[in-house]
């Protein structure tokens, strides 16, 4: 088992730092409700303006078994784990066997360190983190990322002489990343885009759950990218 936090590798700070539990919470979801004069209950506002769940943050757990010789060498494995925790901002957080995606986190709250037995320490670390885990899907899929339940095989490299009609599939979506080649025009599921030669994140697309009909017109080599979220 093996933590990844900012790019850093957890094992590689010290040989007497262990992995003793990870526990990864579930998003709550955020609800807007008020109460009504002369109405039973509360009445619900979440979906007036649009119908879509919103989350807040995760909580995620990481309980580290110490082996120290005395309370100093301990107070230094601490500080490593600190120092490796320690972060401006939520960064990528990976962990071994979840093959693919990240979360993105922050260590905000004091850890618990203290003495479980003999020549033993514990830290427990509670990690914030935003409600969705992260996957980046690329113009060529990894196979050793790749899960049949929820991954879809597709292309996401395409030449276009002329014009090109593609079916990308998309889970939680709102951004895609392009490199294309020269200039062309993108459409997709009727709304019409201009691509510019190089690569650019592109917002304001009208991209659905699963199934999205791209068209290209133009002459040259797409490659698309996005990240896709899940609870």
């Amino acid at each position: 088992m093996e933590i990844k936090f900012a790019e850093k590798e957890l094992s590689k700070v010290s040989k007497a730092i262990f992995i003793q539990d990870i526990a990864i919470g579930y998003p709550e979801k955020r609800k807007i409700k008020a109460e009504i004069p002369y109405m039973n209950g509360t009445y619900d506002f979440t979906y007036a303006n649009e119908a879509k769940n919103y989350y807040g943050e995760r909580a995620i757990e990481v309980q580290l078994l110490l082996a120290a010789k005395s309370r100093e060498q301990a107070f230094i494995l601490h500080q490593k784990v600190m120092d490796f925790f320690t972060s401006i901002g939520k960064q990528k957080l990976e962990f071994s066997d979840i093959i693919g995606w990240y979360y993105m986190a922050e260590l905000e709250a004091t850890p618990v360190f203290e003495e479980v037995f003999g020549g033993y320490f514990s830290v427990k670390l509670q990690l914030t983190a935003y409600p969705f885990r992260i996957k980046g899907y690329f113009s060529k899929q990894l196979w050793d990322t790749f899960c049949f339940e929820t991954d879809w095989l597709q292309n996401l490299e395409f030449t276009v002489a002329g014009s090109a009609a593609e079916t990308v599939f998309l889970h939680n979506v709102s951004v895609l990343t392009i490199t294309a080649t020269s200039a062309m025009t993108m459409v997709v599921n009727g709304k019409a885009t201009s691509l510019k030669v190089g690569k650019f994140d592109y917002y304001g697309l009208e991209l659905l759950e699963g199934a999205n009909e791209v068209t290209f017109a133009g002459t040259g080599n797409v490659q698309i990218e996005f990240v896709m979220e899940r609870l």
